[in-house]
Protein backbone atom coordinates (compact mmCIF):
# COMPACT_ATOMS: atom_id res chain seq x y z
CA UNK A 1 0.00 0.00 0.00
CA UNK A 2 1.15 3.35 -0.57
CA UNK A 3 1.60 6.00 2.15
CA UNK A 4 -2.11 8.00 0.87
CA UNK A 5 -3.87 4.49 1.01
CA UNK A 6 -2.20 3.72 4.45
CA UNK A 7 -3.20 7.51 5.80
CA UNK A 8 -6.21 7.20 4.63
CA UNK A 9 -7.44 3.60 6.22
CA UNK A 10 -6.00 5.57 9.68
CA UNK A 11 -8.15 8.21 9.18
CA UNK A 12 -11.46 5.22 8.42
CA UNK A 13 -10.09 3.66 12.06
CA UNK A 14 -9.96 7.03 13.48
CA UNK A 15 -13.31 8.29 12.53
CA UNK A 16 -14.81 4.55 13.38
CA UNK A 17 -13.91 4.78 16.98
CA UNK A 18 -14.63 8.13 17.16
CA UNK A 19 -18.19 6.76 16.18
CA UNK A 20 -17.93 4.11 18.73
CA UNK A 21 -17.11 6.75 21.14
CA UNK A 22 -19.93 8.84 20.39
CA UNK A 23 -22.91 6.54 20.53
CA UNK A 24 -21.49 4.13 23.61
CA UNK A 25 -22.02 7.97 25.30
CA UNK A 26 -25.07 8.51 24.21
CA UNK A 27 -26.46 5.39 25.66
CA UNK A 28 -26.88 3.90 29.25
CA UNK A 29 -23.80 1.80 30.33
CA UNK A 30 -26.10 -1.41 31.48
CA UNK A 31 -27.57 -1.82 28.12
CA UNK A 32 -27.18 -4.84 25.46
CA UNK A 33 -26.37 -2.12 22.95
CA UNK A 34 -23.49 -0.11 25.42
CA UNK A 35 -21.50 -3.85 26.12
CA UNK A 36 -22.12 -4.70 22.44
CA UNK A 37 -20.27 -1.79 21.12
CA UNK A 38 -18.04 -1.70 24.20
CA UNK A 39 -16.63 -5.16 23.00
CA UNK A 40 -16.22 -3.96 19.68
CA UNK A 41 -14.09 -0.84 20.63
CA UNK A 42 -12.03 -3.10 22.68
CA UNK A 43 -11.54 -5.58 19.75
CA UNK A 44 -10.65 -2.65 17.06
CA UNK A 45 -7.94 -1.18 19.21
CA UNK A 46 -6.02 -4.55 19.10
CA UNK A 47 -6.23 -4.87 15.37
CA UNK A 48 -4.42 -2.55 12.70
CA UNK A 49 -6.81 -3.18 9.22
CA UNK A 50 -10.43 -2.15 9.97
CA UNK A 51 -11.96 -3.57 6.68
CA UNK A 52 -10.86 -7.22 8.18
CA UNK A 53 -12.45 -6.83 11.38
CA UNK A 54 -15.24 -5.19 10.30
CA UNK A 55 -16.19 -8.26 7.16
CA UNK A 56 -15.34 -10.43 10.10
CA UNK A 57 -18.16 -8.64 13.17
CA UNK A 58 -20.47 -8.33 10.47
CA UNK A 59 -20.18 -12.23 9.47
CA UNK A 60 -20.61 -13.07 13.67
CA UNK A 61 -23.07 -10.88 14.43
CA UNK A 62 -26.12 -13.05 13.62
CA UNK A 63 -24.61 -16.51 13.94
CA UNK A 64 -26.11 -17.09 17.21
CA UNK A 65 -28.98 -18.81 18.68
CA UNK A 66 -32.17 -16.59 19.18
CA UNK A 67 -32.15 -16.72 22.41
CA UNK A 68 -28.51 -15.61 22.51
CA UNK A 69 -28.54 -12.56 19.85
CA UNK A 70 -29.64 -9.10 21.27
CA UNK A 71 -32.73 -7.53 21.25
CA UNK A 72 -32.29 -4.87 18.80
CA UNK A 73 -30.45 -8.11 16.23
CA UNK A 74 -33.51 -9.88 16.98
CA UNK A 75 -35.82 -7.14 15.84
CA UNK A 76 -33.88 -6.82 13.06
CA UNK A 77 -34.45 -9.97 12.03
CA UNK A 78 -37.69 -10.37 12.41
CA UNK A 79 -38.10 -6.81 10.46
CA UNK A 80 -36.55 -8.57 7.45
CA UNK A 81 -38.86 -12.08 7.98
CA UNK A 82 -41.59 -10.15 8.08
CA UNK A 83 -40.66 -8.22 5.14
CA UNK A 84 -40.18 -11.58 3.11
CA UNK A 85 -43.59 -12.94 4.00
CA UNK A 86 -45.93 -9.79 4.01
CA UNK A 87 -46.86 -7.77 0.70
CA UNK A 88 -49.47 -5.75 2.91
CA UNK A 89 -47.44 -2.84 4.21
CA UNK A 90 -50.11 -2.07 6.41
CA UNK A 91 -50.33 -5.97 7.66
CA UNK A 92 -46.37 -5.67 7.84
CA UNK A 93 -45.85 -2.78 10.07
CA UNK A 94 -48.41 -4.00 12.07
CA UNK A 95 -47.22 -7.55 12.65
CA UNK A 96 -43.63 -6.10 12.89
CA UNK A 97 -44.86 -3.80 16.01
CA UNK A 98 -46.52 -6.59 17.72
CA UNK A 99 -43.73 -8.87 17.23
CA UNK A 100 -40.90 -6.30 18.68
CA UNK A 101 -43.16 -5.20 21.42
CA UNK A 102 -42.56 -8.97 22.46
CA UNK A 103 -39.02 -9.11 21.73
CA UNK A 104 -38.66 -6.21 24.26
CA UNK A 105 -40.99 -7.08 26.57
CA UNK A 106 -39.05 -11.06 26.74
CA UNK A 107 -41.78 -12.54 25.34
CA UNK A 108 -40.10 -14.05 22.30
CA UNK A 109 -36.75 -14.74 23.42
CA UNK A 110 -36.68 -18.26 23.62
CA UNK A 111 -36.01 -21.11 20.66
CA UNK A 112 -39.06 -22.98 20.79
CA UNK A 113 -41.05 -19.78 19.40
CA UNK A 114 -39.08 -18.19 16.92
CA UNK A 115 -37.05 -20.61 14.53
CA UNK A 116 -34.05 -19.70 13.26
CA UNK A 117 -31.45 -20.61 11.55
CA UNK A 118 -28.43 -19.18 12.76
CA UNK A 119 -26.13 -20.45 9.61
CA UNK A 120 -28.27 -19.11 7.10
CA UNK A 121 -28.61 -16.00 9.64
CA UNK A 122 -32.52 -15.77 9.08
CA UNK A 123 -35.82 -16.49 10.65
CA UNK A 124 -37.80 -19.58 9.08
CA UNK A 125 -40.75 -19.60 11.24
CA UNK A 126 -42.67 -17.79 14.31
CA UNK A 127 -45.18 -19.50 16.78
CA UNK A 128 -46.63 -17.61 18.93
CA UNK A 129 -49.07 -19.80 19.68
CA UNK A 130 -50.13 -23.22 18.15
CA UNK A 131 -52.67 -21.22 16.18
CA UNK A 132 -50.90 -18.42 15.47
CA UNK A 133 -47.48 -19.16 12.99
CA UNK A 134 -46.26 -16.85 10.55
Amino acid sequence: MNSINIEIERIKKKLFIERLHNELSAITENSDRYKYLNRILTDLTKTNDLNTFLSKASDDVFAKKWNKLPNYHKIQKINEYVDSICDNEYEGKWLKDKLSALVNAGKLNTCKLVVYDDVRRCITKIMLSKTEIY
